[in-house]
């Protein structure tokens, strides 16, 4: 047993890549037999403006005109993947294989970067491993997002400054700035972390971190500035173990198994190691990783660094009872297996199904008009029925967010007529689209709870689809 963790790199390298083609064959597979659809709602957002941009380019669909899939008709801004995808013709299997093979070539490069600033190759074999397994990993190279993109260039970035090819690591991260600018800060906690590892010059890490983020508010002030003003500004009421634990039901959530790994691994390091004395920055990254998916998803990595050295603390360490530490050994990798497949097993059900986009494209064939619906169906909506939504999951950047928000909640959980048809008016809604998510805990608990109430009880509203746990009401009293 023990010659297994003796590999050299290429036996490693090549462990790591049968491991990860084995989990994302699986998934791939068996989400196209239970519906053939995309995994992830924001697949079909990009989609979407894809096939605007191929049809009318930047003129009718630019950074002069609204999208008017949103009931604001939020201003669109250029966005590089956006831009290529419009270039390709098979655009569907262009959206399944680039985010795998960005995924292939991260955890390759994140494999190399370990082993450059001189972890022993037993420990970077475990990281790798740990974050195939890892929910956030899957995710995000399983959906056709930003995500890949950024993790991808940051990655590469990161291999190539450890291997002094600055020049070239700083043109690496030039994309980013085109697919998401605040991805920029990203990458000087990057510099940081790679100044407390590698023990690189203080005073360059500063220059470079600079020189990005100057960079960045250049190219945001040239083409962006004004048709694009984030407004991150308000937080909403989180509940934060059900955010950032993905066997509690966060979409991008460590798994429970990873973070006591990396809890134990970080008492490991810290007793061991004494070039490590900033793990406080850990703290801080976890609490923004509450608001921001993306600090979420290079905070897993760091998890999946520090849960190796539990592992091979568990493992090296001297046991007065053998059997005890090979049953702990056992019960370890089982969790982690059982929380990867648990996790896979949630995005293979995942919307959008199949019966939700047959009851979307049944709406596309009535009169225009916005639907209203939960927040992360709205990309899905605007898609498949070609119809405005009332809030999408840009919610988050709009400058009336909060609004629209408290607007969503009070129709979705008030029992008074006039309250909802007021609200509904206002809004222009004159579509409802209820999935089974949304009253299996999203929104509701109980059939009879605020709009399902008045669903069932009011002259105001006619069902004209329900089927497959997926119901659409038009609004008759509203405004079309």
């Amino acid at each position: 047993m023990k010659k297994i963790f003796e590999l050299n790199k290429k036996a490693s390298i090549a462990i790591l890549l049968m491991i990860f083609l084995v989990t994302f064959s699986f998934l791939g597979v068996a989400r196209y037999q239970k519906n053939s659809a995309l995994i992830g709602d924001e697949s079909y957002y990009h989609l979407r403006l894809s096939e605007n941009i191929e049809k009318n380019g930047f003129e009718k669909n630019g950074l002069s005109d609204n999208d008017l899939s949103l009931i604001l008709g939020q201003k669109y801004y250029f966005n590089l993947i956006d831009f290529v995808l419009s270039l390709v013709k098979h655009k569907i299997i262009f959206m399944i294989t680039i985010p795998l093979l960005l995924g292939l070539a991260s955890l390759i490069f994140f494999y190399l970067a370990l082993s450059r600033i001189g972890i022993e190759n037993n420990q970077v074999f475990f990281s790798s491993i740990l974050l195939i397994l890892s929910p956030p990993f899957i995710y995000i190279f399983s959906s056709y997002t930003v995500y890949p993109f950024l993790v991808f260039f940051n990655i590469l970035f990161l291999f190539l400054y450890l291997n002094n090819m600055k020049k070239l690591s700083f043109l690496a991260i030039i994309p980013t700035l085109f697919i998401s600018l605040p991805s920029v800060f990203l990458t000087s906690l990057i510099l940081f972390f790679i100044y407390i590892f590698n023990k690189k010059d203080k005073r360059e890490i500063l220059i470079s971190s600079s020189l990005l983020i100057l960079t960045s508010l250049i190219i945001y002030f040239t083409f962006y500035f004004p048709n694009f003003i984030p407004n991150k500004l308000f937080f909403f009421h989180r509940n934060i173990f059900s955010r950032i634990i993905s066997d509690l039901g966060a979409s991008i959530g460590i798994s429970i198994f990873h973070l006591v790994l990396a809890f134990i691994g970080l008492l490991v390091i810290k007793t061991k190691e004494k070039r490590f004395p900033n793990y406080l920055i850990l703290l801080f990254a976890l609490i923004l990783s509450i608001f921001f998916n993306l600090i979420m998803i290079f905070f897993n990595f760091f998890v999946c660094f520090l849960a190796s050295y539990s592992l091979s603390e568990i493992y090296h360490k001297k046991w007065e009872i053998d059997v005890l530490k090979n049953i702990t050994l056992i019960l370890i990798i089982y969790g982690l297996l059982f929380s990867s497949f648990s996790f896979q097993t949630r995005l293979i059900s995942s919307s959008p199904t199949i019966e939700e986009i047959n009851a979307l494209a049944f709406l596309k064939d009535n009169p225009s008009g916005v639907v209203f619906s939960h927040f992360s169906n709205g990309y899905q909506i605007e898609y498949f029925s070609e119809k405005s939504a009332m809030i999408d999951q840009r919610i988050y950047t709009l400058n009336n967010g909060k609004e629209l928000l408290n607007d969503s909640n009070t129709i979705f959980f008030s029992r008074n007529i006039q309250t909802t048809k007021k609200l509904l008016e206002k809004n222009n809604i004159s579509y409802i689209f209820i999935n089974k998510e949304m009253k299996d805990g999203l929104i509701w608990d109980k059939r009879n709870q605020g709009l399902l109430f008045l669903l069932d009880k009011s002259t105001d509203f006619k069902n004209i689809y329900d089927k497959d746990e997926v119901e659409i009401w038009q609004v008759l009293s509203s405004k079309n």
